[in-house]
């Protein structure tokens, strides 16, 4: 199965804004694993995303629409019969908000 190891797995992910006050950011993953049954051949598999990531409430609820996928991410979703629409994400991060400031905000 594809970025499953017990090795390792190595990721980073990224993001940026774009200038002005329009809620979306600009983001990449990217990740390799590494196992003894290496399927990919003799170097570590890259795997890749990258696309919009539209902010509704900024940092708390987050979309990200995939844009680039790397060729072994587009195989797979192609094998296992993943749509667009299913590769979309969402974030919904509670640890970011503050009970206390939305009640002095209510007031």
């Amino acid at each position: 199965i594809v970025g499953q190891t017990w090795n390792g797995i190595f990721s980073i992910n990224l993001k940026t804004s774009i200038p002005g006050k329009i809620p979306i950011k600009l983001f990449t993953d990217i990740g390799t694993v590494y196992d003894k049954l290496n399927f990919y051949g003799s170097s570590l598999p890259v795997f890749f995303d990258a696309g919009i990531q539209l902010s509704i409430i900024n940092n708390i609820f987050d979309i990200y629409f995939p844009v680039l996928m790397s060729k072994k991410i587009k195989d797979n979703n192609t094998l296992n019969k993943i749509k667009y629409l299913q590769t979309i994400r969402f974030t919904f991060s509670l640890e970011k908000i503050d009970p206390f400031k939305l009640l002095r905000d209510i007031r």
